[in-house]
């Protein structure tokens, strides 16, 4: 009306009708009416959880003052190509509710624009609103165009995307619609198929891509030719398809970085929450390992009105670890093939998640109701650390998971154990009867360790205050000849930090020591779990004892010098290339 192309004689404005005013929730169906304005529709923080990319495309129409009358009612009517929410409306299966004289009608999206400017409505008809299904629980949307100016200008292509994953990131139900690349918004069917039954790798984003630029029959103008829109649609369709949000993440059950949230206190009011915790899983996905800079960098797109950035912080820097796990990866790391007995709590994810990245068999961890085995380590400016150990599910090994593992074993099999779980002595003795190598690491000492029978042992792995707490000794130097005369026929290694080994070969009956590295030391947290790790590594790839330990000695010394457990535990061409860069030898 407004170029003069139409001179109606009346105009009636429906925008004070009830019938295109609403907007509700149902159980199975959201329905906005076709009034509802896009500034309306950005208050309701519902329909941001439920429609995220549909509340992206609102937000794209007109600027903040058109906001407060523009509707995607009315983006739709209007027929655009460019029209920024229709591809949105399209892909998360919105059908428009019509009312007229012949009564009333639905018809799905795609099939209201039925060319440049023209729609689907016969006269006397009205579009009273969007009828649209509720998403599932792992279901969610996103809408990416783009366009030449950073805001405020019409898109030389636009894509929105509707994505449903099983709880193994597999793609069960998938739509792809496309804009400003042909007289109509598209639905896409093959670029659904290419998703759907993937995990949406990248072989699988490609095909999605390319099953748009495929559909795409656009113009050449201004904004873009045809090759350059063609392009950009499947730039758009793969950068649509990564899309998560906090409802997706663990499902009914809280995540292990919600439930570190939780405990460290950085859930405060929550509004922000969902925003640090999806930023935060992206982050150490990409990286497990994260530095506080880098921590701070991620999440800085995040605002917190409760200023309570360093509980925050601290809950991103929970690492995964415990004794058992760190010396599983280590010895994974180091190149041998590692099955993991023990178990973990209802919060244990993250846990088995390490493992599994790391190439660890975790088919012989139970899964327990409770929590987790947990530490609270303080790391001094040395790098010193103090660390109070709460069991948890480490202490409830059961006597059904003792005799699987037990059974497993063959004749010169190792076992490592810790006196982080239950039964150790039982374990021991089981183990001993298969004729299986047992290597013991002390830590964490108490009272139980007098009762294990340590002369079943083929190697006994203590640091100081381990060695002399098992002799009961006030020295380490009298606490490792205690425990050689003791135990004649086990490999003891005495671990002193930055004094270096000691360590006494049974196979030979001597005694040997060891130097330390020059690193620089930032944590001493998994120093001994990456030493004991890789020497198991390399007794089981049947060296000698002494050949072991130079790289033993290698991997614990680089553990020290980043933050964290599992994160720090260096990989082998790091150890190899620090004992290239300073030779050891073990002397006698």
């Amino acid at each position: 009306m407004r170029s003069l192309d139409k001179t109606p004689r009346t105009i009636v404005d429906i925008k004070k009708l009830a019938e295109t005013n609403r907007c509700e929730i149902g159980d199975a169906e959201i329905y906005i009416g076709s009034a509802v304005s896009s500034a309306l529709m950005n208050e309701n923080m519902a329909l941001h959880k439920l429609l995220p990319g549909l509340l992206e495309a609102a937000d794209l129409i007109g600027s903040t003052q058109i906001q407060g009358r523009a509707t995607i009612g009315g983006n739709l009517c209007n027929a655009s190509p460019a029209g920024d929410s229709i591809p949105a409306m399209i892909a998360v299966g919105a059908v428009c509710d019509i009312a007229g004289g012949s009564g009333p009608r639905s018809i799905p999206v795609e099939e209201f624009v039925v060319g440049v400017g023209k729609n689907a409505l016969a006269p006397g008809e009205v579009l009273l609103g969007l009828k649209i299904p509720v998403p599932g629980p792992r279901q969610s949307s996103a809408y990416l165009r783009f366009i030449p100016r950073t805001e405020m200008d019409i898109a030389v292509a636009g894509c929105g995307v509707s994505l449903t994953l099983d709880d193994k990131g597999v793609c069960t139900a998938a739509r792809v619609a496309i804009g400003a690349v042909a007289p109509t918004a598209l639905l896409v069917p093959a670029a659904a198929d290419a998703l759907i039954g993937t995990t949406l790798d990248d072989a699988a984003i490609h095909a999605a891509g390319e099953a748009c630029t495929a559909a795409a029959s656009p113009i050449s103008d201004k904004r873009g030719t045809v090759e350059y829109r063609k392009k950009v649609v499947a730039v758009l369709a793969r950068r649509d398809k990564l899309v998560e949000t906090i409802e997706g993440i663990a499902g009914d059950e809280l995540h292990p970085i919600q439930q570190k949230f939780l405990e460290h206190a950085a859930l405060q009011c929550g509004i922000c929450t969902p925003g640090f915790i999806v930023a935060t899983k992206a982050l150490l996905e990409k990286n497990p390992d994260p530095d506080e800079k880098t921590i701070r960098y991620w999440l800085a797109g995040n605002l917190c009105r409760c200023t309570g950035y360093d509980k925050i912080i601290r809950a991103v820097q929970v690492f995964p670890g415990g004794k058992g796990l760190n010396q599983s990866i280590a010895a994974a790391r180091a190149g041998a093939e590692v099955k993991h007995f023990g178990a973990v709590g209802e919060d244990g994810d993250m846990l088995l998640e390490q493992l599994q990245r790391e190439g660890v068999d975790t088919t012989g961890v139970q899964r327990l109701t409770g929590p987790s085995g947990q530490a609270i380590i303080q790391v001094d400016a040395q790098g010193q650390n103090a660390i109070v150990i709460s069991g948890g599910s480490n202490r409830q090994l059961s006597t059904e998971l003792i005799k699987q593992a037990v059974a497993q074993l063959q004749p010169g099999d190792w076992v490592l154990l810790q006196n982080e779980v239950n039964d150790v002595g039982e374990i021991m003795a089981q183990a001993a009867e298969t004729g299986a190598n047992i290597a013991f690491n002390v830590a964490p000492p108490d009272e139980r360790i007098f009762e294990y029978p340590i002369e079943l042992l083929k190697l006994l792995v203590v640091n100081e205050p381990e060695a002399m707490a098992l002799a009961r000794q006030d020295t380490p130097q009298a606490a490792f000849a205690s425990l050689l005369a003791r135990y004649p026929q086990t490999h003891v290694v005495l671990t002193r930090g930055k004094d270096g080994l000691m360590c006494y070969d049974a196979d030979t009956r001597r005694q040997h020591e060891m130097g330390t590295f020059d690193v620089t030391p930032v944590d001493e947290t998994a120093a001994g779990d990456a030493f004991v790790g890789y020497l198991l590594a390399a007794l089981v790839d049947g060296k000698p004892l002494l050949d072991a330990m130079p790289m033993a000695s290698a991997a614990g010394a680089l553990a020290v010098t980043a933050a964290g457990a599992a994160p720090s535990i260096p990989s082998a061409d790091a150890v190899t290339a620090l004992l290239e860069a300073q030779p050891h030898a073990i002397q006698a």
